[in-house]
């Protein structure tokens, strides 16, 4: 987060990652998915930064206030919004080894969504949203 924000193409990616993920952003110039592409770019998986005894409690905990300050940074920044922070947890079972927390976001879009509007719907995981 400490690089800031870009803006490409009508879209707002973490200035960090926007360089590693320059396929989704071509994606975007044959895409009418804007949204998806932002969620795509701006996918931060918090376990990677973390050692893997970390308690899943703790774990979900950093994801939320990692996407708290990240919606934050984008309110002080002044960046035109509204903007959805998605927190995704799962924990080790049989698909993963390990625990997992994914914090992306995207620009709110009255056309487009990322996120299905029901949340029960996702079964293997827990989702936290935060609207800025």
């Amino acid at each position: 987060m400490d690089d800031g924000f870009e803006a490409i193409d009508g879209c707002i990616v973490l200035r960090s990652l926007a360089s590693s993920r320059r396929s989704a952003l071509e994606h975007l110039k044959s895409s009418d998915d804007e949204t998806g592409v932002e969620a795509a770019i701006n996918e931060i998986h918090l376990e990677d930064f973390v050692s893997v005894e970390t308690p899943f409690v703790e774990l979900v905990q950093l994801g939320n206030d990692f996407g708290f300050a990240l919606g934050k940074r984008l309110v002080d920044q002044g960046i035109v919004g509204p903007f959805r922070v998605i927190i995704a947890a799962s924990p080790a079972g049989a698909d993963s080894r390990r625990d997992s927390c994914t914090v992306r976001f995207h620009r709110v879009r009255s056309n487009q969504s990322w996120l299905s509007n029901d949340l029960e719907n996702y079964r293997e995981e827990a989702i936290g949203v935060m609207d800025f």
